[in-house]
């Protein structure tokens, strides 16, 4: 039992004081405690219970940790480290003790989240997150909700795990995105929004034939880790506000955060439109559809122009990768594979769905996805999703494939790619076919 060791914590905590420090003596008798009752407290509900009922034993332990907290010792950074992983047993598999220390600790966690020791940082972030996990109102956005995830988000962005796991938490409580996001800073919102992305990754894709299964059986699957739907549609409103900031490409523009965040947002609102918990929600949206084809056209045009950051590279070899794994200033760059991802999410809203498909005909854009049908080192698997589009737009819709059945063939085209591969496309006029040769030597 930790009465014994809750004595002389007690004695320790009462002589502590600014002017005398702490010997090394001391240092011993609190490290040895600590230790003492982390062990105590691992898998030992009735250790944990008699801990807590200790009147003085989490009061001593609060003002030893606040004292040493302040000391650049290491030995009294050793302490306050192993008086946390102390409070991490302390609350494992046990309700009523997450509350008592989040009620005495929550402040000093939160302080020790924002320490240079990073060890430190982990324990704190690990106690915090098993006191969130076993009571989630904790992360509802007010008192504490808004401010925990600012906290754990810049503990997130230097990839800690228990970051991440606390962050994956607050998503799965309703409004802590929408009223948080406005007020963090720019990294904070990449790497949120890089989490919600690594969820979306890990939920299973659309599929045609599981999907009709699906509506036979009458089967609903739940994922694990999603998404709540609100949030999705705040993304799509700040996606839809803001997208224009991904045309401001000029040298000095785009090395800053904004478009980066555009790019996120497009990559994330993507990536959802293959999710079945999300793609009905993001077809009824028809400013969406109609955002995204113009943005599309927007960008096309603009690589069309001129040299500019979303002229396609036909070439891989121009991107210029320094060494194998490193990424080239072109994948760094915010454009890179946002054409792609306007053309993954236009096709998906027009999956089985007859509105949004004569709606992207009205628009003109079949003959804009056509054009952009091309290998483009930009926006890798380009022709694929151009393709998958194209598929989604014809399927059970006569008068869109009218529109392609009704294009004239005008002649091949003069394509320098190919002519780099040395290759060229030869065209038989008399069987209608088109045939790739090799290039005679000159």
């Amino acid at each position: 039992m930790p009465g014994n060791v809750a004595k002389s914590l007690h004695t320790l905590a009462g002589a502590l004081s600014e002017d005398t420090g702490c010997s090394e003596e001391d240092l011993e008798t609190i490290l040895m405690s600590y230790r003492t009752l982390r062990n105590g407290c691992a898998g030992n509900p009735d250790y944990q219970t008699n801990c807590t009922a200790n009147a003085s034993l989490l009061a001593d332990s609060l003002k030893i940790m606040t004292f040493l907290l302040n000391s650049e010792d290491e030995n009294s950074a050793l302490c306050v480290r192993v008086a946390t992983q102390f409070l991490g047993n302390l609350i494992v598999n046990h309700s009523d003790n997450q509350l008592i220390v989040w009620d005495k600790f929550s402040s000093l966690l939160k302080k020790m989240l924002a320490s240079k020791d990073v060890k430190l940082k982990n324990f704190s972030a690990m106690v915090m997150y098993n006191i969130l996990l076993g009571h989630p109102d904790l992360c509802a956005p007010k008192p504490y909700g808004i401010d925990l995830l600012a906290t754990f988000l810049k503990f997130a962005v230097m990839d800690s795990e228990f970051g991440v796991y606390a962050t994956e938490l607050f998503l799965s409580t309703p409004d802590v995105f929408e009223e948080s996001y406005p007020s963090l800073d720019i990294e904070c919102r990449l790497r949120l929004l890089e989490i919600c992305h690594d969820i979306l990754l890990s939920m299973p894709e659309m599929s045609i034939k599981v999907e009709d299964k699906k509506k036979k059986e009458g089967v609903k699957s739940e994922p694990t880790r999603k998404i709540l739907m609100p949030t999705l549609k705040f993304m799509v409103e700040q996606l839809k506000r803001r997208s224009f900031l991904i045309l401001k490409t000029s040298a000095h523009y785009a090395d800053s955060l904004e478009p980066r965040e555009v790019s996120k947002l497009i990559e994330v609102v993507a990536c959802a439109s293959s999710k079945e918990p999300y793609i009905t929600e993001l077809q009824s949206d028809k400013s969406l559809l109609i955002d995204c084809n113009f943005l599309l056209k927007s960008i096309h045009m603009a690589g069309q122009a001129g040299d500019s950051d979303f002229s396609p590279i036909h070439k891989l070899s121009e991107l210029n990768l320094s060494e194998k794994g490193v990424e080239s200033k072109i994948e760094q760059h915010p454009a890179f594979g946002f054409k792609a991802c306007l053309v993954r999410l236009l096709g998906n809203l027009c999956w089985r769905h007859r509105e949004n498909q004569d709606q992207v005909r009205e628009l003109d854009g079949i003959p804009l996805l056509l054009d952009c049908c091309s290998i483009d080192a930009r926006n890798p698997l380009m022709i694929q999703w151009v393709v998958l589009a194209i598929r989604n737009l014809c399927e059970n819709n006569k008068e869109n494939q009218c529109v392609i059945a009704a294009m004239n063939r005008e002649g091949t085209i003069d394509s320098r790619m190919l002519h780099d591969l040395g290759l060229t496309i030869h065209g038989d006029e008399k069987s209608n076919k088109v045939r790739i040769v090799p290039l005679k030597n000159k």
